[in-house]
């Protein structure tokens, strides 16, 4: 229910504002003395590529790109932004003669050949070597330390099996990233390897 009001509420101010740009750019591109000056931002980007794609008109309405662009904002929280470096750091102090980097540019370039392409999902599941890369550096950089999170509710807390006793409202996870630095798990763990993840996809 909180997402679903959060959702509603981001809805109502960004629809409006999608729809204004939506009804100024068409306008512009049959008036050229139309004196409106387009702004340079994501908003105007999304809906440029939107018109000019060749898809149901159902994800051209403001509604259906309001909430594209709501999902889209997620990737600027922090914890995003931080595994974006890392990825990026990742690659350009990989071994020149892999040229990791380079084939990242070329799978980008022969996937996103047009805008319809940048609008399509299935576009990101061409993307195989950037996925390969993400779950590498993710492996050794992962945005939480711990995961499974559970809090004990139960009144009197509760008894692991060590015999140690855990108050009631304390928080349990388990480390995450040990499984990732694991020989039984990973070879060369220390490598920066994005491919070490092509034999799992084909499996």
């Amino acid at each position: 229910m909180p997402v679903y009001i959060h959702m509603t509420r981001s809805l109502n101010s960004l629809v409006p504002v999608v729809e204004d740009r939506m009804v100024k750019i068409r306008r512009r591109r049959v008036e050229a003395s139309f004196p409106y000056k387009v702004p340079n931002d994501i908003i105007t980007w999304y809906v440029i590529a939107v018109l000019g794609a060749h898809t149901a008109e159902s994800v051209k309405t403001p509604e259906a790109i309001a909430s594209r662009l709501i999902f889209l904002s997620l990737a600027t929280n922090h914890s995003m932004t931080v595994s974006m470096v890392n990825i990026l750091l990742d690659l350009l102090s990989s071994a020149p003669e892999h040229q990791y980097y380079e084939q990242l540019r070329a799978e980008a370039k022969s996937v996103f050949q047009s805008e319809k392409d940048w609008t399509d999902p299935a576009s990101l599941e061409k993307l195989l070597l950037t996925d390969f890369a993400i779950r590498e550096s993710l492996r050794r950089d992962p945005i939480n330390v711990r995961g499974l999170l559970r809090e004990v509710v139960q009144k009197y807390g509760m008894k692991l099996p060590d015999g140690n006793h855990v108050a009631k409202g304390a928080w349990l996870g388990i480390p995450q990233r040990n499984a990732h630095i694991n020989e039984r798990f990973y070879s060369n763990l220390e490598e920066h390897k994005p491919i070490r993840f092509a034999r799992s996809r084909q499996g």
